[in-house]
């Protein structure tokens, strides 16, 4: 028992600590009792020099206490490039189906095939009534594909903090179907039968589970003088995405499946750097005497003169009309042409999250603004005070809900509000203090037995209605499966766009008092159109895809595993390699104990 103990601590912990244990633990029970808990021995006895080495040896080559998912190199045009290890897709698809591990990529938890089929097959049916002009439709009408067999995938990147707090890339797929999303059910739940045809988002289970590392690598191997490497990188992810939409891999009883690259999803400047786009967040207007240029979307012309992205308290704004329309967006051809996509539409192969779109984006800017006028509300005489009375409310309400703090003081740094004359926006970077804030604020605002000032009455009534608006829209999204019905499609998008409307009146109404409040970010932008597509698919009465289904909760969890095991391994030129060794051990104790592999006697 002990032995497993040190294999799951080894990969989140140096080498040398892990053989120091082993050698303590041999020295306490004797090298006769240590000699029958198989490895324990042999750790103890790894020397100091080369200890990475050694263990990859024991661990992964003799002990098989890794996955052994096959490795390639990345490829480059130059010979003194860094090495860069791969876990194509191929080769992860390979990996599963020689394990009989495809029904991960189904959202089911061990494997059955007719039901895995079906699911697919599911999907597919679903997915041609939102996007009847994808080509994968073509694809399977002549043949080279079968949908029954074919996971739907998304590609997400993202930056995490590696040694010596540089970022470090992590590059990773996974699959849309999973097993839902709240790991605590009803009592009542348990009594429901689950539906065969199973069609819920990717959440629940350990994002080593769910969630597959194609690449990590460290800033300095694709900046600077290796800048060339990150779009190598990108010629291989799309090449890859497009051996498994086409050829596929094929398992031992002869049958083939396929991986079908949707979207390629993460934050904005992740989509603006893999696609290369002329239009995004970086054209907003940043000083008055600006003007209006390239707009700030890829999929419209949001941001130019004749089409405001600001225009978001209507349902038809001006940009709708432009959609895939005007100038190419991309500043060179996108390597990503290659992957099956909807005709058209190429642009829409780059989605935004609403993790990103909304809990660190635009609710930060509207958490901002309010709390900074419940702070006004507060009768003590100084700003600082004030913030301290508000920062006293804010954590006797997390006492009494049993909510995690997060921050243990609200203050105008914490919403960047230094002066009047400052737009205050929330300077936190985790999303779940978004969710926090906002359930303080819509209780603090439905208190009946608060009072606030007369002069903040107006303004702080249109703040409550959208918190409200929004948070039981948000709610309502994780609450649904993976495709939303027409109904849940007209509520979640009805709440959202009132949000927005109240968002834009309560703008106006602080400019009319002279309060610099509820800034117009781009990510606005974003929010309006998520809802506008549930809104047109509802009101055409068709079923839409769930928003959290592309959304990046559980990835940004996994990009800090990989980051996090950058900085227990030595730099230099081998530090990717063993990472990689380090990830795929890590992997193999999750693997094991959710009951995907069977560790051998």
């Amino acid at each position: 028992m002990r032995i497993v103990w040190f294999i799951r601590l080894a990969p989140e912990a140096s080498c040398r600590s892990a053989i120091d244990a082993a050698r303590n633990v041999v020295a306490d029970v004797g090298v006769k009792a240590a000699a029958s808990s198989g490895g324990l021995s042999e750790l103890a006895q790894i020397r100091d020099t080369n200890s990475e080495r050694d263990c990859k040896r024991l661990l992964h080559q003799k002990l098989c206490l890794a996955l052994p998912v096959q490795r390639s190199k990345l490829r480059t045009s130059k010979s003194n490039a860094p090495k860069i290890p791969i876990l194509t897709m191929t080769n992860w698809i390979d990996f599963m189906v020689k394990n009989n591990c495809w029904h991960i990529l189904c959202g089911l938890v061990r494997p059955d095939a007719p039901r895995e089929e079906q699911i697919l097959s599911r999907f597919w049916e679903m997915y041609k009534v939102q996007c009847p002009d994808h080509e994968i439709f073509q694809l399977a009408a002549s043949g080279k594909v079968e949908l029954s067999r074919t996971a739907p995938v998304v590609l997400h990147g993202d930056e995490g903090r590696g040694r010596k707090h540089r970022a470090h890339l992590v590059i990773s797929f996974r699959s849309l179907l999973g097993r839902g999303i709240h790991t605590r059910k009803p009592q009542s739940a348990n009594k429901v039968r689950k539906p065969f045809l199973k069609q819920m988002c990717n959440y629940k289970g350990h994002s080593y589970t769910n969630r597959f590392m194609i690449a990590g690598v460290r800033k300095e191997d694709y900046t600077g003088e290796n800048a060339y490497v990150f779009d190598e990188l990108m010629a291989m992810c799309a090449s890859e995405a497009q051996a498994m939409a086409l050829t596929g891999v094929e398992c031992p009883f002869g049958k083939t499946h396929w991986l079908m690259t949707l979207h390629i999803t993460g934050d904005w400047p992740w989509l603006h750097k893999s696609a290369g786009f002329s239009r995004s967040f970086n054209n907003a207007l940043k000083q008055r005497h600006q003007s209006r240029q390239n707009g700030i979307c890829h999929e419209c012309l949001a941001g130019t003169p004749e089409y405001p992205f600001e225009q978001v308290g209507t349902r038809r704004p001006l940009w709708l009309t432009t959609a895939y329309q005007g100038a190419d967006p991309f500043i060179h051809p996108s390597v990503f042409q290659i992957v099956p996509h909807v005709t058209n539409k190429f642009s829409s192969f780059w989605i935004w999250d609403m993790f990103h779109t909304w809990h660190l984006g635009v609710g930060k800017v509207w958490l901002g603004s309010a709390l900074a006028l419940l702070s006004l509300a507060e009768t003590d005489n100084t700003i600082d005070d004030r913030f301290s009375s508000l920062t006293k409310r804010y954590k006797d309400w997390c006492l009494i809900n049993r909510h995690r703090c997060h921050i243990q003081k609200i203050s105008k740094e914490c919403l960047n509000w230094i002066s009047t004359r400052c737009y205050p926006c929330g300077t936190w970077h985790k999303g779940e203090l978004t969710t926090v804030l906002m359930g303080f604020l819509e209780a603090t605002l439905t208190d009946n037995q608060r009072t606030f000032p007369d002069d903040l009455k107006p303004l702080l009534e249109i703040v409550k209605q959208g918190t409200i608006a929004i948070n039981k829209s948000i709610h309502s999204m994780y609450m649904a499966e993976l495709w939303l019905t027409v109904d849940e499609g007209l509520e979640i998008s009805g709440l959202g766009l009132r949000f927005l409307r109240r968002f834009d009146e309560a703008a106006h109404q602080a400019r009319v008092q002279n309060m610099n409040l509820f800034s117009f970010l781009p990510k606005i932008h974003c929010l309006h159109k998520i809802y506008l597509r549930v809104h047109s698919a509802a009101v055409a009465g068709v079923r839409h895809l769930n928003p959290l289904a592309v959304s990046c909760q559980q990835c940004e969890d996994f990009i800090g595993r990989p980051s996090r095991l950058s900085r227990r391994v030595a730099g230099g030129s081998m530090a990717c390699t063993r990472v990689c060794d380090r990830y795929l051990q890590a992997c193999y104790s999750e693997w094991v104990a959710a009951g995907y592999l069977v560790r051998p006697l």
